[in-house]
């Protein structure tokens, strides 16, 4: 199925794998870190004046933003799915 360009494939990761991933992405001891922004104006400013409940999001850097440097200890978590899609500069050898 293809939405907004993109293609969505079941079944991706083998059963197994994807249990371990959905499971340490969303254990309690994942760290999410909240940002109360999420879409920048093209000044590179908040689009937002005040954060209302629609503009906050959680992210985690797996890679620093420059792909120099691993920037988590939890980028083991997400080698399978780089692997799987081929990404090749990703530190996954």
């Amino acid at each position: 199925m293809e939405i907004l360009g993109y293609t969505q494939e079941d079944n991706f990761l083998d059963k197994r794998i994807f249990d371990v991933v959905v499971e340490d992405l969303e254990g309690a001891h994942f760290p999410w870190f909240f940002n109360k922004y999420i879409n920048y104006n093209q000044d590179g400013d908040p689009k937002w004046d005040d954060p209302i409940l629609e503009s906050f999001q959680f992210t985690h850097v797996f890679k620093t933003y420059d792909d120099k440097e691993i920037a988590s200890r939890y980028f083991d978590i997400v080698k399978p799915i780089l692997q799987k899609l081929n990404v090749s500069n990703y530190y996954i050898d």
